[in-house]
């Protein structure tokens, strides 16, 4: 579906846990366009668009942080209704699900269901343990079947931990000179 996303006039909904990704697609979308756009995320400020445009390209991430105030309610409701007048395409994320973003526009929640939704599902531990061995590997690490799941049974469970942990014991194994054992991770 994100394929030639840029060229359709698709409303496309994502939403799925924290690190899960979501972010990686919204600059995947934008990297392989080469369109006029508009990115909006928790570090922008929604007063100093022009609500009378629409633009090429729409992607909006992490919508359940943007939707503070009925003000950004309203500015997000006008961008996306000038994307689907103009049949032009919109990306959004959230880390909840519209029904729990405590919309209070219900025309906003109207048309960010009116299109395609998909959910990114969180990995179960034996996928967390098989990406934990490929990022491993890829990091030249030789990490044992009972460390990995040391640290499924005791650490954060989520991927970005995850793969800062790795970073880290790479990084600390290597100055130590020392294999990844559960004691040095316990230390």
């Amino acid at each position: 579906s994100l394929v030639d996303f840029h060229k359709s006039d698709q409303i496309i909904l994502i939403y799925g846990p924290q690190s899960s990704g979501k972010s990686h697609i919204c600059q995947a979308v934008l990297h392989e366009s080469c369109v006029e756009y508009l990115f909006v995320n928790g570090e922008s400020e929604l007063c100093n668009e022009k609500l009378n445009d629409y633009y090429e390209l729409v992607v909006i991430d992490d919508l359940d942080k943007l939707v503070s105030t009925k003000g950004r309610e309203e500015r997000i409701f006008t961008i996306l209704n000038n994307q689907i007048l103009n049949k032009k395409p919109a990306l959004i994320t959230s880390s909840k699900d519209i029904t729990e973003c405590g919309l209070t526009l219900e025309d906003l929640s109207s048309r960010l269901l009116s299109d395609k939704i998909f959910t990114i599902n969180d990995l179960d531990d034996s996928d967390k343990i098989n990406m934990m061995i490929s990022y491993s590997s890829q990091r030249g690490l030789e990490i044992s079947d009972r460390v990995l799941n040391y640290i499924i049974n005791n650490c954060s469970r989520d991927l970005y931990f995850i793969c800062a942990l790795i970073k880290n014991l790479d990084r600390v194994s290597l100055s130590a000179k020392k294999k990844i054992t559960i004691p040095f991770i316990k230390k």
